[in-house]
């Protein structure tokens, strides 16, 4: 997922890229990314990343230097889309896994994308994770509290970011966190869906880049 923007800033910045792919709680996710963590660092995630970065803000705020939310939300999921994610689990039972399928597809990436280089990295990312990790992460996601009460007490510079053809996690959505947070920026990628770092990978460094070099970051 993060690869090609993390390689941008291997001259500037030490980065490290959490593995999510172990544990079933989203609180084990952070635990874990918090223990091989520095003790001050600036964090950003994408999606289910994204809850991860939340529940780290709720039990260690004070190792946050500042923050990044992309594609990602601070409610819990409504009925509908508990329902689908239930569907997903119960197709595991029958040995149905079959990565990212191209009902699902339209919904991660801009249609701009759907036959070509993007869509098969999608994939072959989807495959190589797993039915097990899909597994796992689907419960931890199910699981997660509601953190709009954890955003609103956040005093850290944050930058919220979201694609515009986003359908997963929509602009409204990103909003939501905004209008929570009470030092927030907002970027709406163009042509994008819910992987700007995997669409748009030039483009998010940059974002990323521009607004860490705009903002005062402790520690």
């Amino acid at each position: 997922m993060w690869n090609a923007v993390a390689q941008t800033f291997s001259g500037s910045h030490a980065t490290s890229i959490a593995d999510l792919t172990q544990d079933d709680s989203i609180t084990g996710m952070a635990e874990r990314l918090l223990k091989d963590a520095p003790p001050s660092f600036i964090l950003i995630g994408l999606s289910m990343g994204g809850y991860v970065a939340q529940e780290i803000l709720a039990i260690a705020p004070e190792r946050v230097a500042a923050l990044i939310l992309l594609d990602t939300s601070a409610s819990p999921d409504d009925p509908a889309r508990v329902q689908e994610r239930s569907i997903a689990l119960q197709s595991l039972d029958i040995g149905q896994f079959r990565g990212v399928t191209s009902t699902m597809m339209p919904r991660l990436i801009d249609r701009r994308h759907l036959h070509g280089p993007i869509s098969m990295a999608v994939q072959d990312m989807a495959l190589r994770v797993g039915s097990e990790t899909f597994l796992r992460q689907q419960k931890a996601i199910m699981a997660r509290r509601d953190f709009r009460p954890v955003l609103s007490k956040i005093t850290q510079p944050a930058l919220v970011a979201v694609g515009d053809c986003d359908t997963l996690t929509p602009p409204e959505k990103a909003i939501e966190i905004f209008r929570l947070l009470q030092k927030p920026s907002f970027y709406l990628f163009h042509q994008c869906g819910h992987l700007p770092p995997i669409e748009q990978p030039s483009r998010t460094a940059r974002v990323i880049q521009t607004w860490i070099n705009s903002v005062t970051v402790d520690g």
